[in-house]
């Protein structure tokens, strides 16, 4: 429930923050920001949200199929162009993938430090929770 609470606390610091810039940045961008800046510091520990964020991470392929659904027309409407559109979907998701793996992979280092004792003991997934 904590982590619920987090996340959507987060979510709306970013809400309130787009509205106030002038950025053009979309407020959940802003609020999960916040939280990596968060984490990072050690201003809220990674056991606060570790439980929802696995939650969340495990059920993530799920949350896309209404969008896979609804592309769908989108790309007859595309007609003879769907094919350059499908390769350019292709390659940024890769791209995107590659750069999320790359920071996982470096981010772990500047993680750890900030983790609390009883988060040392276990494993960054939270496999005991």
């Amino acid at each position: 429930m904590r982590a619920a609470a987090v996340l959507l606390g987060f979510e709306a610091l970013g809400y309130v923050l787009s509205r106030l810039l002038p950025w053009p940045v979309p407020d959940t961008v802003l609020g999960m920001v916040l939280l990596a800046v968060a984490l990072n510091r050690g201003w809220i520990p990674l056991s606060w949200v570790q439980a929802g964020a696995d939650f969340l991470l495990r059920w993530l392929a799920l949350f896309f199929v209404p969008l896979v659904v609804a592309g769908i027309p989108v790309l007859t409407a595309l007609g003879g162009r769907a094919a350059a559109f499908v390769a350019v979907v292709a390659v940024s998701t890769a791209a995107g993938l590659f750069t999320a793996g790359w920071v996982v992979a470096g981010g772990r280092e500047n993680v750890a430090p900030n983790r609390t004792a009883r988060d040392a003991e276990e494993p960054l997934g939270g496999a005991g929770r």
